[in-house]
Parts: structure tokens; sequence; C-alpha cells
């Protein structure tokens, strides 16, 4: 598998310890956090899903099959790993209320659950969320005091946030789809893998923004062109 960080700059120099990473989906939990509060009323049934080895694409289709709607009309406010435990809530346009029941579905997947419910005026749209919570576990680690000094670093200074594997799909696929658009101007009807290859192509361009700015030695000075948080 392509490294997608190989050759990029560390602000800290390149990691030394080894340890494995998502051994199991339980190393790896996601808790999505909205930032704010349901209506308690309108057409939207908000369901807030807990899965296990699922990914938030797959979960969606399931779940319009099970309410009888189209998946456009399933929103979330974005994409989880599949190899992970996660929380997240998931939209279903419900205009007359009619709420399925979910038994046979979740016999069927018992990797899904339905861990809270509500209502909203609103469907869920990708970046409607504060942010996601993460529980990490490493196992096997090479060098334990060692990793402790480091992280100790990453608290003291911070660290560039790359986009890593996930984001690029296995050996750097996404990105090359990315470049065969803009090379070829090859479209997709498929609006879920459109979105996907785009948010690559982003988080590329990104990543080599950073590693340029820690080469030079400017990763925490302000450029111009530099978008501020006034209130930070």
């Amino acid at each position: 598998m392509t490294d997608v960080l190989e050759n990029l700059n560390y602000l800290h120099g390149k990691p030394a310890v080894s340890a494995k990473f998502k051994a199991s989906n339980q190393d790896f939990v996601v808790n999505e956090v909205l930032g704010f509060e349901f209506a308690g009323e309108g057409e939207h049934l908000m369901l807030r899903i807990r899965k296990n080895g699922e990914n938030t694409s797959f979960v969606a289709n399931e779940l319009a099959k099970v309410c009888g709607v189209k998946s456009k009309d399933i929103g979330w406010a974005g994409l989880k790993d599949r190899h992970a435990v996660t929380e997240q809530w998931l939209s279903v346009h419900l205009p007359k209320k009619n709420v399925p029941d979910f038994s046979a579905f979740l016999a069927q997947y018992p990797s899904i659950e339905i861990v809270a419910t509500d209502w909203h005026n609103k469907k869920l749209r990708p970046g409607d969320l504060t942010g996601n919570e993460f529980a990490i576990r490493l196992t096997e680690v090479s060098d334990v005091e060692a990793l402790k000094a480091r992280l100790a670093l990453v608290c003291d200074s911070g660290v560039p946030n790359y986009f890593g594997q996930q984001r690029f799909g296995h050996d750097g696929n996404n990105v090359s789809e990315a470049k065969r658009w803009g090379r070829d101007n090859v479209r997709t009807r498929n609006q879920n893998k459109r979105s996907l290859y785009l948010s690559a192509a982003r988080s590329w361009i990104f990543n080599h923004i950073v590693s340029e700015r820690l080469q030079q030695d400017c990763f925490n000075t302000e450029l111009t062109g530099d978008i501020l948080d006034e209130t930070g």
C-alpha cells in the first residue's frame, strides 16, 4: 500500500516508533458532534446510528430501502471510516412521518444500531457538524516512552493535520481519478464518487502546501492570503 505521507515533511522529524493502528475496529472509535439542537418537529427523521465495520454510504442506502425513499432523501453531516466503531446522525426525509419498523433491518445487520431518534426541519448536509471525537488505541508499540515524549511535543507545539490514506483511497486511487478528470475531462454521474474524488484532490493540494510551509520554516507564521480566526 502506498504511504501518502512518505515524501512529506514532519514538524518533529520522521517518526521512529512503530505500532499497529486499527488492528481491530474497536481500536478506532469516532463520535460525531453536530453542535446544535434539533427542532423536535419537521419532516426529517433523525437517526443516531452506531455502526461497527460499515461505512456511511452503505448504511444510508440500506436505510433508504427500509424507509421506502430514494438515497438522495438520506442526509449526513460527514462520511465515517468503515474500519471503525462510529456514531453519527443520519436524516431521512419522511413528509408523512410514516416511520417504518426497523426491527428486521437491525436483525439483518447486527453491526448497526439505532441509539437515538428525533425530528428536525432540515436535511443534514455535509459539513453540518462541529467535529468528531476520537478514541484511538495503538497496539504493539515498539517504544512506549519515545511515543510519550513525541506526544508531549505535539501537545506543546501542535502537529500538521495531514490528510491520510482514508481520504485518498487504496494506493491513492481517488487522487488518480481526480487527476484523470482534470487531464481527460472525464466525468461520472455518481454524485458520491464525484464528491469523493474532488475532496481527495483538495486534500492532496492541502498536504503539499503544508509540507512546503514546513520546508520553508513558516508553518506557524501568518502569510499573505491566510484566513485567520479572529477569536483565536
